[in-house]
């Protein structure tokens, strides 16, 4: 004990074994005490949590203090339930009294316009969601926030609508639009046109599905997407009640400045008109007063830039083209009653015409037999002018096979209505016709109906232009032969002009130059077209051009391209198209003057002068009582 208690008192004392030991030895650090807070009683817990709500107000004023008001919105939003119900019910009203303005009928409403083909031409979805956004921007942002796969810019009232939603949105908007008012019923019209078009239109009688169409209608019109059978019918009526809407008012535009032309013309008469004895004239002074008048009509066409505006000002005119056009009609159930039908019909539209032809006189007739024959000839100028176009076919032959003047190809002709002939074709659909044109009824009926789109000025018909192909002219003939012995023009079909069209006319010619240097018996003679054909191997060119058309028209360019350069090489003195001509100029100007002289050499070494004095019928001897003969057999007295 004695030992233990003077350790202990060593170990405790500042001495060298005690400070070893206490350095030895771990330490703990003192235990930290928690001070624990104390218990509130309930009345300061409702005390606490009115602090809460207090701090959010506090905050979203803060906010809207500062005008940061999505700010201080959101903060509301994220208070209790009932802020967020009463922004909810704002919001509700905001779209109620927003859907509630623009679901109302009006034309400015672009969803409540009447039908018509101009408001089908003009709709478009970024005007519907432009009108949208301007007149509900909240029910705009709530589309686009459902749509939009990013977050949404709230920020963008001047900006335009996001491109890649304007359908989307355009058409959620028209259905709602459509389920709230009845009335705003565009894209649902347009929608019903389109499954019309698309074949769902037949009633009951006609085919059996159509119950299943109409079916398809009655469904898409409870979703809001189309209008009901009944309303899609009415839509179809109302839009195609004006389909000539626009070749009526160019009629009367045309009969309008008909009438004011003459007037025009009437007062200058009267104002021109003086009794004198120069206006008695003798029977040969009469023949020779309309000679010249027919001949200026003719062939004086006025170049003057004050005429050429005043033609602008007035209508152009138009002329009308009509074709056949088949429906082959299917049932599913075939019966005796109940067959496979194929309609022939007849699809017409008309063309407005791009160089005026209602200034030409249309008015004064004159006998036959008073036109000199020279009036019918080609003039001096049309001669004049057709070398110069055969020169330039010279050149552009030369041009495309000879290297010389592989760099001197023509520039193309230009005359007064360039301009005007570069423009593209306005064309007014005037729609089927149902009627048969195989048959001279049909043809007639189809006619008839054309007939109600002539011009008449002076209670007389202004002559139309029907275009069509060879079968339709002859049909058009037929039809006119048949209604020869109507009492009226109307009836006689007056003011309608056949005319083959596009390649047909070109068929009609070719087949004229066919059948005067196509023929088989001159196969073994070099230099016709059956001899080339058979040595170039043109084996699907017939004597029948309307069989062969493309086939034909590929060796004629082949044959007047090698008679063409084969004559211009012999006046070049070169036997080969890469052979440089001997007095070839060394400047291109120089070489254009080269090459247009040697194609006027030529087209002059071939050209047949033809002259009108040769064939005047003044010089023929002929006996006074002898008559034409109109028949063909030439056995008529």
């Amino acid at each position: 004990m004695t030992a233990k208690t003077s350790f202990c008192e060593k170990e405790s004392s500042d001495g060298y074994i005690s400070n070893k030991r206490r350095r030895t030895t771990p330490i703990n650090p003192p235990r930290s005490i928690k001070k624990l807070k104390q218990s509130s009683s309930p009345k300061h817990d409702t005390f606490k949590h009115g602090n809460t709500i207090n701090s959010h107000l506090q905050t979203a004023v803060s906010f809207l203090v500062k005008r940061n008001y999505r700010k201080g919105v959101s903060v509301l939003a994220n208070g209790t339930d009932g802020m967020r119900r009463a922004i909810r019910e704002c919001c509700f009203n905001i779209i109620h009294k927003e859907m509630k303005e623009i679901s109302k009928k009006s034309e400015k409403n672009i969803l409540s316009r009447s039908m018509s083909i101009e408001t089908v031409q003009q709709f478009k979805w970024t005007s519907v969601v432009s009108e949208l956004k301007l007149k509900a921007p909240t029910l705009y942002g709530v589309f686009s926030s459902m749509l939009s796969p990013q977050k949404v810019q709230y920020r963008t009232e001047n900006l335009p609508p996001n491109p890649k939603l304007i359908n989307e949105i355009g058409t959620l908007y028209s259905v709602l639009m459509f389920k709230r008012n009845a009335q705003c019923k565009t894209f649902q019209t347009l929608n019903s046109i389109q499954l019309w078009t698309g074949g769902c239109k037949s009633t009951v009688s006609e085919r059996k599905e159509a119950i299943a169409e109409v079916r398809v209608l009655t469904q898409f019109n409870r979703m809001g997407w189309c209008l009901g059978p009944t309303a899609t019918r009415k839509a179809i009526d109302v839009i195609c009640k004006d389909f000539d809407k626009e070749i009526n008012e160019a009629k009367s535009l045309i009969e309008e400045q008909s009438q004011s032309m003459n007037d025009e013309d009437e007062e200058e008469g009267n104002q021109n008109s003086e009794p004198s004895s120069r206006n008695v004239l003798s029977p040969s002074g009469q023949n020779e007063l309309t000679q010249t008048n027919v001949r200026r009509r003719l062939f004086d066409v006025s170049n003057k830039t004050e005429q050429n505006q005043h033609q602008q000002e007035h209508h152009p005119g138009y002329s009308f083209c009509w074709d056949n056009i088949g429906r082959h009609l299917t049932v599913r159930q075939q019966t005796t009653d109940h067959q496979n039908k194929y309609h022939m019909w007849a699809l017409a539209y008309a063309a407005v015409n791009r160089v005026q032809t209602t200034n030409l006189p249309t008015d004064d007739h004159v006998p036959a037999s008073t036109i000199p024959l020279k009036s019918f000839l080609p003039s001096d100028e049309d001669i004049i002018d057709l070398k110069k176009r055969l020169i330039f076919e010279v050149e552009t032959i030369a041009a495309e096979y000879l290297q010389a003047f592989k760099s001197h190809s023509p520039k193309p002709f230009t005359h007064q209505h360039t301009a005007v002939m570069d423009k593209k074709s306005h064309l007014i659909n005037l729609g089927i016709i149902q009627e048969n044109p195989s048959s001279t009824a049909g043809t007639i009926a189809i006619l008839e109906k054309l007939h109600t789109y002539v011009p008449i000025s002076n209670a007389k018909l202004n002559t139309c232009v029907v275009y069509g192909d060879g079968l339709t002219c002859e049909r058009h003939n037929d039809a006119h032969n048949a209604r020869a012995g109507g009492r009226t023009a109307e009836d006689r079909l007056e003011g309608l002009e056949p005319c083959p069209q596009e390649f047909h006319k070109r068929m009609l010619l070719l087949q004229d130059t066919w059948n005067e240097f196509f023929d088989g018996s001159s196969s073994t003679e070099k230099g016709t077209l059956f001899n080339i054909k058979n040595a170039f191997n043109h084996r699907s060119v017939g004597k029948d051009v309307s069989k062969c058309f493309n086939h034909a028209v590929d060796l004629l360019n082949q044959v007047t391209d090698s008679f063409t350069l084969l004559h211009l090489m012999q006046l070049m003195q070169i036997d080969d198209i890469e052979d440089i001509p001997p007095d070839f100029p060394k400047t291109a100007s120089a070489q254009k003057v080269f090459l247009n002289h040697k194609a006027t050499q030529l087209i002059e070494s071939i050209w047949h002068n033809c002259g009108a004095e040769s064939i005047d019928p003044a010089e023929i001897p002929r006996d006074d009582n002898s008559q034409i003969c109109n028949c063909k057999d030439g056995k008529c007295t």
